[in-house]
């Protein structure tokens, strides 16, 4: 089964909402928008206290017309960095085969109706994809020719 890629989905990282939310508690509206359809989240962050979280509150509109509001916490880890500081990490919230997935991840995707890691939502991205020969085919193209240059240096004449 080929996977669907990552590129073409909602996301949030962990990085830039904690850049764009300075305050704890504080809230900042994300904006997404191409192909005209658009779409908003409230997205919140605590990092005082024992439980650390990022809140998110959207709305979903169906085909039919029918609206769904959505509003829970994922999970945020810290981990100690080499040299200090700390690094925070998503916890996904979703569950897979009854399991609670819990992966530690920078980014979460809304594929469907929650976001998750890409694990969960089997998405992959569009680099995986691509043959690697094409990819770099200048790369090998560049030393071929290279090659072929050396191989004339060689040429060597016995008689004048």
């Amino acid at each position: 089964m080929k996977k669907i890629e990552a590129d073409n989905y909602k996301k949030i990282q962990i990085w830039r909402l904690l850049r764009d939310v300075k305050d704890d508690g504080k809230s900042k509206t994300l904006s997404w928008g191409e192909n005209g359809s658009s779409g908003t989240i409230t997205a919140g962050v605590s990092l005082v206290g024992p439980e650390k979280y990022a809140r998110l509150a959207y709305s979903q509109t169906d085909n039919e017309g029918k609206t769904t509001d959505f509003d829970y916490k994922i999970p945020i880890a810290e981990t100690p960095c080499k040299f200090g500081g700390t690094r925070h990490w998503f916890m996904c919230p979703l569950t897979k085969d009854n399991k609670p997935c819990g992966r530690r991840v920078g980014v979460l995707y809304k594929a469907g109706d929650w976001f998750g890691c890409r694990h969960c939502h089997e998405l992959t991205y569009r680099s995986k994809n691509m043959n690697r020969r094409d990819k770099h085919f200048l790369i090998f193209k560049a030393f071929e020719i290279g090659r072929k240059l050396e191989n004339l240096g060689e040429a060597k004449r016995y008689t004048y």
